[in-house]
């Protein structure tokens, strides 16, 4: 899976270890920004970055916002990038604080700490828990468009027998 990392820059630091872990794990991370170095004048290029950030949330299939980070000072970038990925349909997981109404959105998933983040990464791994993420990121007939029907039909199509029967299991209503 493609992930977006977002959090508050100053928290930057942190998410820089993090992205290994979640590569590790076997999905791509697409946050440029983790890249970028602190500027003292960063409202002289604040569009490109703008633009940069957007163009990484437009290319992921997932937006993890970490939020176990001190709140106090925060510009709120991290928010506006949140409402980008919520209004593009992205799969949205939030670890630590839920502190506004934007983080309890309907779709969203928390996690209270990065360990719960891996574990369920790791599962992501797996072809039926994809597609059953994606059935999650997609509940609503609303929300059902060609993207989603192609990434379904493409995930149940490279799946094993057993790796369907275990999906078939896994989205079945429970008696």
């Amino acid at each position: 899976m493609i992930i977006y990392l977002a959090t508050r820059f100053e928290n930057q630091k942190r998410l820089i270890k993090q992205r290994p872990k979640v590569e590790a794990i076997g999905h791509k991370v697409t946050s440029r920004w983790l890249n970028d170095e602190a500027e003292d004048c960063w409202r002289d290029n604040a569009k490109k970055y703008s633009e940069k950030d957007f163009e990484d949330i437009d290319a992921s299939d997932m937006f993890l916002l970490d939020m176990t980070c001190d709140l106090e000072g925060a510009k709120g970038g991290h928010f506006v990038e949140l409402g980008y990925a919520i209004k593009g349909k992205k799969i949205v997981w939030i670890v630590g604080k839920q502190p506004n109404v934007f983080c309890y959105y309907k779709k969203t998933r928390f996690f209270k700490d990065w360990d719960e983040v891996y574990e369920a990464l790791e599962k992501l791994t797996h072809p039926e828990y994809e597609y059953c993420c994606w059935l999650g990121k997609f509940n609503d007939e609303d929300d059902v468009n060609d993207e989603f029907a192609d990434r379904l039909e493409t995930l149940w199509n490279e799946m094993t027998e057993e790796e369907r029967q275990r999906t078939k299991a896994l989205v079945a209503p429970k008696a």
